[in-house]
């Protein structure tokens, strides 16, 4: 019949176009569901690497700007091995310029130095600057892409592989959640004496002051980094790692729906993962999932989050908050000004020298006093710190809040590092920080 004679043209025209669908999908790489934006989360005990909460961990995502991670482990690796020093210039390259936002702007035959770079990288997400170190070590972007894998493998991110420095798409990037969280945890005890940088919130580019996006860091307490990214293919993704009452946890998200909705899980994570932690050290067992508990104090800095898309095509133009450092010791000289010292009323407080040199950070806290104690009893446990100064960061978040961090300070960067590995053999976890403006303050 006529009428099946045309079913049948229909028919094997749709088989046409559905094997070359096939063909497209499989020269671009999405063929086999390589990677898709599907939701992953992992939250894990920094210290031990133990798991407290994963959810389609091992999927494979697309890590967008996360990737970024790996380009600064690979530079922290450089300097660490003294191939590469803080204020070497790096030559900008056409093929760095040519990438597109987000971006620094650099110019070919320009050079930008080592440490703008990292601060680049982390606050603004900048893909140029990010080319600019993937040529300085690999000789080219390709060349430091295989770089980028063979360290993954290394490192035992299994699931991963890297195509190009930035995260820019390429359906062949991809990694997992559980990788992410190895690579995270791997910044910080590889290279504790760099970690400090992914705690940035501004720096300052030709006159410009450019500001993180990375809400999420500025708002919760006790966060401390690492790294926003986002392309349509992967959703919004987010690494963050907080400390509290001398705990670190690593919270990944990958495939967000939005920039709030994305923080908002991630604090729920967080907040469950040291409840996972308080539970263990109470003796009782540890549940199989992380509750979801609202956090407290992220205020309108999450909440606005949907009006002001956080992708890494835009920089941030909200305002961070300073920090300024108050002292533990009654003792302390007094000056002009008043700091709030949150539980004790308040103490006048008197600038101190901008090089106040180096620091170990051994918790974040949302009362003075326990962020004082944690300090001090760090102290007495390792005795390479008794002649550091007890004093507490104490900053404010987004939404009112005040967030007090306990830290050793006084010392030179070695004397921190070595201070750091010491007292994490003791089982206190840790940070090495540079101290840039302190402020003293008798309680």
């Amino acid at each position: 019949m006529k009428l099946d004679s045309t079913v049948r043209k229909a028919f094997r025209a749709a088989l046409v176009g559905v094997a070359a669908l096939v063909a497209v999908l499989a020269s671009s790489g999405l063929a086999g569901n390589r990677a898709w934006a599907g939701y992953a989360d992992i939250v894990i005990d920094a210290s031990s690497g133990e798991v407290l909460h994963a959810r389609n961990a091992d999927a494979q995502n697309y890590p967008a700007s996360l990737t970024k991670m790996m380009t600064l482990y690979l530079l922290f690796d450089q300097l660490e091995k003294g191939k590469i020093k803080i204020d070497d210039g790096m030559p900008v390259s056409a093929h760095a310029e040519a990438q597109p936002a987000t971006k620094l702007g650099l110019t070919a035959g320009s050079s930008i130095k080592v440490e703008k770079a990292i601060l680049a990288i982390i606050i603004q997400s900048a893909n140029d600057a990010a080319v600019v170190v993937a040529e300085a070590i690999g000789g080219s972007e390709n060349r430091f892409a295989d770089l980028m894998t063979a360290k993954a493998r290394a490192l035992g991110m299994n699931n991963t592989n890297f195509e190009n420095a930035s995260g820019l798409p390429n359906t062949k990037q991809h990694t997992t959640a559980r990788d992410l969280a190895v690579l995270a945890r791997a910044l910080m005890t590889d290279f504790p004496q760099y970690y400090h940088y992914f705690a940035e919130t501004k720096f300052v580019w030709n006159g410009r002051t450019i500001k993180t996006h990375n809400r999420l860091m500025v708002a919760y307490d006790g966060a401390d980094g690492l790294k926003t990214g986002y392309i349509r293919a992967s959703g919004f993704n987010l690494v963050t790692s907080a400390v509290r009452n001398g705990q670190r946890v690593i919270g990944v998200v990958l495939g967000g729906k939005s920039p709030s909705q994305r923080d908002q899980q991630m604090a729920k994570l967080l907040d469950g993962g040291f409840a996972e932690m308080a539970l263990a050290d109470n003796g009782r067992n540890r549940s199989t999932v992380v509750p979801g508990v609202k956090p407290a104090d992220l205020g309108a800095a999450i909440a606005a989050l949907d009006n002001q898309p956080d992708t890494d095509a835009m920089v941030d133009a909200a305002n961070a908050p300073e920090t300024q450092v108050a002292s533990a010791d009654a003792a302390a000289p007094t000056g002009e000004g008043d700091v709030d010292t949150g539980d004790d009323g308040e103490g006048s407080a008197a600038a101190l020298p901008v090089d106040a040199g180096w620091g170990v950070q051994v918790g974040a806290f949302l009362k003075y006093d326990p962020a004082k104690q944690a300090a001090t009893n760090a102290q007495r446990e390792y005795r390479g710190l008794v002649d550091a100064r007890v004093l507490v960061d104490q900053s404010k978040t987004q939404s009112g809040g005040t967030m007090y961090r306990s830290r050793l300070i006084g010392l030179s960067k070695a004397d921190a590092e070595t201070a750091c590995k010491g007292l994490r053999k003791l089982g206190t976890a840790c940070l090495v920080v540079k101290i840039t403006q302190v402020a003293q303050n008798a309680p």
